[in-house]
């Protein structure tokens, strides 16, 4: 009986149309395969690795970055990062790290300098050509610090999501193709010679969370179409030579229904303006860079706003008002810098009751004795700093609680405070090890240093014009700057 139903399906259409669909379906699998097979060389896509070599051959390598290109399996290489299921190529990385090498070999050595004939050395030469337009699904590209030209052919590389060339060419043009690169998360642009106003054909590239157009020679005003980054975290417009005020860029973010910047750099440009009250809308900003224009007038009281503020530097502007008590609000604040400026007005309490995690206070004015730290002499703060710079503030006559509870210092600046009382010797035994410059000068300040007062990485020492007595402690042979 089984074998009759056997051989009964034997002449079944239906049956034998099922078998030759199943062979078939086999035959188009076995063909996949085999073609893969044919793609993958050692896990890495033939045609990619083969255009990774014809980009290396229009590249010129002193230094030897890319030495590892050889073999078959192109993820393994240095700087080339592939999808472990796929297979492609989808990241890069051929950034030139001779600045940082130098920086992690010479960070203790203030006086070595730069071999541009090193750096040379150590950057890739020739050209970008076609031959990148072969990976349709890199997502990173980093070519920064080299020396590239040819940049509008990455406008091609629709995938991408990060893109890095500063200082990587002097084209000093931004090509208006790179509206096409709408996926891009990242766009670095800095140091390319562009000159010029700010690149409208960026202004489609909605989804940007990092923009770095710094060290360039970027002129006139920030424009409205600012206003099209809401989805910005970090930007970064340093060193350039913008000028006017910063209403437009505020304005343009308030408009944002959901403000998500965290970093702003305008530092180095030619801002001739006041702080506007609106700089308050930024409320999720961290760090905060206006040093090196010519602001000038107070700080807006809105600046208590920016609750997450971690940086606020202007140095070096025209700043001639008052420091608002709403600073005391900014109970994030890590590292603040308000030197050279003509500040005027009181600092209290309430200005630093806050500041739990302030470590860096520099707050140094031009005009000696503009600027009066009005706090009680027993008042405690809430923070411990690592470096101080209050030069012509005033402070004296005495020697507060509040800096005598500084003594984790690495850094301190004390130059014409108005300092004529003593200082407690205990003040000075309890300085950290990590003390590395010290500046009393010109104050009138009475008292001995205690003998014991050892700092071994003391390298700066200036007491002059005080009325320090008896002999001299034994300093560090590091001390290589004494004036007494």
């Amino acid at each position: 009986m089984v074998m009759d139903r056997c051989n009964a399906n034997l002449f079944n259409p239906t049956y034998l149309l099922n078998i030759a669909h199943y062979l078939l379906l086999f035959s188009l699998a076995s063909s996949c395969l085999h073609l893969t097979e044919l793609r993958l060389v050692d896990g890495c896509l033939r045609e990619e690795m083969q255009a990774l070599l014809r980009f290396k051959q229009h590249l010129t390598d002193p230094s030897g970055r890319l030495s590892s290109w050889v073999g078959h399996n192109c993820c393994h290489w240095k700087g080339v990062s592939c999808d472990n299921r796929s297979r492609r190529v989808r990241k890069i990385d051929l950034r030139n790290t001779f600045e940082d090498r130098l920086f992690d070999d010479y960070a203790d050595d203030y006086g070595e300098e730069w071999d541009e004939a090193a750096y040379e050395e150590s950057c890739l030469g020739g050209k970008i050509t076609s031959s990148l337009l072969s990976f349709k699904h890199l997502s990173y590209l980093d070519l920064s610090d080299n020396n590239l030209p040819g940049i509008s052919l990455l406008c091609q590389l629709q995938s991408l999501r990060y893109l890095n060339i500063s200082f990587a060419s002097s084209d000093g043009v931004i090509h208006n193709c790179f509206f096409n690169l709408t996926n891009l998360k990242k766009l670095d642009l800095s140091g390319i010679s562009f000159s010029g106003h700010f690149p409208s054909e960026l202004a489609g590239l909605e989804s940007l969370e990092h923009l770095d157009l710094s060290h360039n020679y970027l002129k006139g005003k920030i424009p409205k179409l600012i206003g099209n980054f809401c989805n910005l975290k970090f930007l970064s417009l340093e060193d350039n030579t913008l000028d006017g005020g910063i209403q437009e860029l505020l304005s343009g973010f308030s408009n944002c229904t959901n403000n998500r910047l965290e970093s702003l750099d305008l530092s180095i440009n030619e801002f001739v303006t006041e702080l506007p009250a609106s700089l308050g809308v930024l409320t999720k900003l961290q760090h905060l860079h206006l040093e090196g224009n010519s602001f000038w007038g107070s700080i807006p009281t809105s600046v208590g706003n920016l609750s997450s503020l971690k940086t606020l530097n202007l140095r070096g502007n025209n700043m001639n008002g008052a420091i608002p008590e709403s600073f005391g609000q900014l109970s994030e604040l890590v590292d603040l810098g308000l030197s050279q400026n003509s500040w005027k007005g009181i600092v209290t309490e309430t200005h630093l009751m806050n500041l739990t995690r302030l470590r860096h206070l520099d707050v140094s004015t031009d005009q000696p004795m503009s600027l009066i730290f009005s706090v009680a002499y027993e008042w405690v703060p809430p923070f411990k700093l690592y470096t101080i710079d209050i030069t012509n503030c005033s402070v004296g006559p005495a020697f507060s609680v509040w800096l005598q509870w500084q003594t984790e210092l690495s850094d301190v600046t004390l130059h014409n405070t108005g300092v004529s009382e003593s200082i407690p010797e205990e003040w000075f035994l309890k300085l950290s090890s990590k003390l590395q410059h010290m500046d009393l000068s010109y104050n009138q300040i009475h008292g001995r240093l205690p003998f014991q007062f050892k700092c071994p990485n003391l390298y700066h020492i200036d007491l002059s014009h005080n009325h320090f007595a008896g002999p001299l402690p034994l300093l560090s042979s590091n001390a290589s700057i004494l004036d007494f």
